[in-house]
């Protein structure tokens, strides 16, 4: 029976199908190795046993380590069980991809664990809609999904109805996947200097990056522009695609005097110390 776990902020998927189909949705095969954060009721570990060629599932919940975790490792034995706080042990180094069901009241937190985990590639995690808006950038970009666009894909694999959970979480739900460029868009420098770049345009508390922008770029540079990569002069931070966003900042690297860069960069020194 599927148990109310408030305390955990748990809502288990409980149709196995579709479970299947999700897992199906994935690039997961033999040759990964496969971190799930929160197993709960197991259904989801089993379905990745049989398609990875390992599965590390952690539980905080010492009853389900208990009870679910004992006839996980009964069901194959490429899984290994573990009753802890994913934010105390970290991703395991062995592990390449993800694939969870997070507590939604810690996905910033395991979605930023994801961004730096070096080793990991590729991520599949049920989140709330809203959240995964923000991260993807979908339908309109962030200034969160803009950040780490250089560095990630994002792409929704599916969207879930509220009735494929127990209990039924009161928000819209979907997977996400988050996938790691082989190669930063960027040179290491040239990335800083992006995310300044867009800090400064979303940060500002004029209405339109026209007005933003205004000592950068000269009316004629932001209408020809503007005219070029077909956006609106008036255009608001989110109303730019991340690839317009990209254009525009290539266009301030390639075109901009360094006294005017510096009105957003700063200096060298400066900038370094940004660095995260």
């Amino acid at each position: 029976m599927i148990r109310k776990r408030m305390r955990y902020a748990q809502n288990f998927l409980k149709d196995t199908q579709l479970i299947r189909i999700l897992v199906g949705k994935s690039s997961i095969n033999r040759q990964d190795s496969v971190f799930e954060i929160g197993f709960g009721q197991g259904l989801l570990t089993r379905q990745l046993a049989l398609r990875a060629g390992h599965v590390t599932a952690v539980e905080v919940d010492p009853v389900l380590k208990s009870t679910v975790g004992n006839s996980l490792l009964t069901f194959a034995s490429n899984i290994t069980v573990e009753c802890a706080d994913v934010e105390l042990i970290g991703i395991p180094l062995h592990c390449n991809k993800v694939f969870a069901n997070i507590p939604f009241n810690r996905t910033a937190r395991i979605v930023r664990m994801i961004y730096e985990a070096k080793n990991i590639t590729e991520a599949f995690l049920v989140m709330q809609t809203e959240a995964a808006a923000k991260y993807s950038g979908e339908p309109r970009e962030t200034e969160a999904s803009l950040l780490v666009k250089p560095r990630f894909a994002f792409q929704v694999l599916h969207r879930f109805n509220r009735n494929d959970f127990e209990p039924m979480p009161n928000v819209d739900v979907v997977l996400l996947r988050i996938a790691k460029r082989e190669e930063c868009l960027f040179t290491s420098s040239d990335n800083e200097a992006f995310r300044s770049f867009v800090r400064f345009g979303f940060r500002s508390t004029k209405p339109a990056l026209r007005l933003t922008f205004k000592k950068v770029f000269t009316h004629e540079q932001w209408k020809r522009l503007s005219e070029e990569m077909r956006f609106s002069r008036e255009a608001s931070p989110t109303m730019l695609s991340f690839d317009q966003w990209r254009g525009l900042f290539g266009q301030f690297l390639a075109r901009v005097s360094e006294p005017k860069r510096r009105l957003i960069l700063g200096s060298d020194s400066e900038l370094n110390g940004d660095q995260q």
